[in-house]
């Protein structure tokens, strides 16, 4: 068993060998969303957003590295969401919480369009 200490948690992997462990503990999920939000409804989705407690309690979760939004400077309907997971699992243990049902209720009131991509990122330890 190796043991790697990730950002605020650590992780225990059964593996062969150190390499494969670190290849096993790094390999983390990098999500970036695209909220097309109804024409002058930007902000209002993120108040609702931050009201419902989603961004804290999703920061929260055992397995996410980073949850941040962001406003691009050129686009007033356009909202931005970065994620960053620690493995697949915890991902999609994400998308069966309460605060994540909260926000697919939300998008049904606001937003007309989700662009999502998703990469596997590796870190250099």
């Amino acid at each position: 068993m190796w043991t790697k200490e990730f950002g605020k948690y650590f992780a225990v992997v059964k593996a062969k060998s150190f390499e494969q462990a670190l290849s096993k503990i790094n390999d983390r999920i990098l999500v970036n969303v695209k909220y097309a939000v109804i024409p002058g409804k930007r902000d209002e989705f993120l108040e609702k957003v931050v009201e419902n407690d989603i961004i804290t309690a999703s920061r929260a979760e055992p397995g996410n590295y980073k949850y941040e939004c962001y406003k691009p400077v050129d686009s007033e309907d356009i909202l931005f969401l970065m994620e960053i997971w620690v493995s697949n699992k915890a991902q999609t243990l994400h998308s069966k919480t309460e605060h994540y049902q909260r926000l697919q209720s939300l998008k049904k009131e606001y937003v007309t369009n989700v662009t999502i991509e998703e990469y596997s990122i590796n870190t250099i330890v």
